[in-house]
């Protein structure tokens, strides 16, 4: 079946309008979506840069505690009293304070 360029071979269009209320939720779950993308493909890097199998896992260890850290500290700040929000470095780190891409 041959179709015009330019034309999309659909017989029965659908209405796309969007309310500007769809629009500001659906540009919302854009921004999410893509900031999820940008996290995960950085670790997925991150954990390709290392020089062995052994880094890889000391590594994954690493962000694993930190993510429990950022979570029990999120859910302290919903059930505390307090406004500010908690503030830590997202970068995993070693017990000894070194970032996990050194040696392993």
């Amino acid at each position: 079946m041959n179709h015009p360029n330019g034309h999309w071979p659909i017989n029965n269009p659908v209405d796309l309008d969007e309310t500007e209320q769809q629009g500001a939720q659906h540009l919302q779950l854009v921004k999410e979506r893509a900031r999820c993308l940008i996290i995960r493909d950085s670790i997925r890097a991150h954990l390709a840069e290392q020089p062995s199998p052994r880094a890889v896992r000391l590594v994954q260890r690493l962000y694993n505690d930190d993510v429990d850290r950022m979570a029990a500290d999120a859910i302290t700040a919903l059930t505390s009293t307090e406004t500010h929000p908690v503030s830590r470095s997202h970068t995993p780190r070693a017990r000894n304070g070194a970032t996990p891409g050194g040696a392993a």
